[in-house]
């Protein structure tokens, strides 16, 4: 399979976009045979996300904005939010306030579910593959599958990684195609408040005005190194 070599930030932000618009859109198939090393729980609960996803796009039967509200509603739900907000930090977490932080994680909540809620629809006919998946430890999962597009032959490889808590399992993070994409939101966060003399609260002022227009990672060049 040829390989698609994305250098530039907006580039890879772009090529984001719109695999996450139509990760969401897709008609699931699943692989029914067990396969040594496999952690088929975890693998299921990517199926159930991909069918309630199904299931809230096509019930017609409510409006559109029911349905967003809806559809981002099962993702975040279903999203490690402080796990990844946290990481997205990096070192800059410890600079922060309880208070900070609080409102860090409620905006990027928000800034997350912006996203969904912006690109429900845009695509459909896609399909997703589950392929197998590796437990990294009893906790720490990666399931592999890939995303076929109808006008491209070549399937895209995504790899979510899942953290099991006592009641379920959740996505901390999502590799397509090499990029983890908690990895490229960290250097984007991490950008915000280095050009902003190391303050916390730039960051904050930044996701402020993002969540207020109802933007997400979908909107502008989905950078927030670039003012709003």
């Amino acid at each position: 399979m040829s390989s698609v070599v994305l250098r530039s930030t907006p580039r890879i932000w772009s090529f984001i976009r719109f695999t996450f618009a139509a990760l969401f859109s897709v008609v699931a198939i699943w692989s029914t045979s067990a396969r040594a090393g496999d952690d088929l729980a975890a693998e299921t609960f990517i199926k159930g996300l991909a069918n309630g996803a199904i299931d809230i796009l096509g019930n017609e039967g409510t409006s559109l904005d029911a349905r967003k509200r809806a559809f981002s509603d099962l993702v975040v739900a279903n999203t490690d939010i402080e796990g990844i907000g946290y990481f997205t930090l990096g070192r800059y977490r410890r600079i922060a306030t309880e208070a900070e932080l609080q409102e860090f994680l409620e905006l990027f909540e928000q800034y997350t579910a912006n996203f969904y809620k912006t690109r429900l629809g845009d695509y459909s006919g896609e399909r997703l593959s589950v392929t197998g998946s590796i437990a990294r430890s009893t906790n720490d999962i990666i399931v592999t599958s890939e995303l076929r597009l109808d006008r491209s032959p070549n399937p895209i490889p995504l790899n979510w990684r899942l953290v099991k808590s006592e009641k379920n399992y959740a996505i901390r993070d999502l590799e397509v195609m090499g990029i983890w994409l908690g990895i490229e939101q960290r250097s984007q966060f991490t950008s915000v408040i280095a050009n902003n003399g190391g303050r916390f609260t730039a960051l904050l002022e930044r996701l402020r005005t993002k969540v207020s227009s109802g933007q997400g990672l979908s909107t502008g060049s989905a950078s927030l190194s670039t003012n709003p």
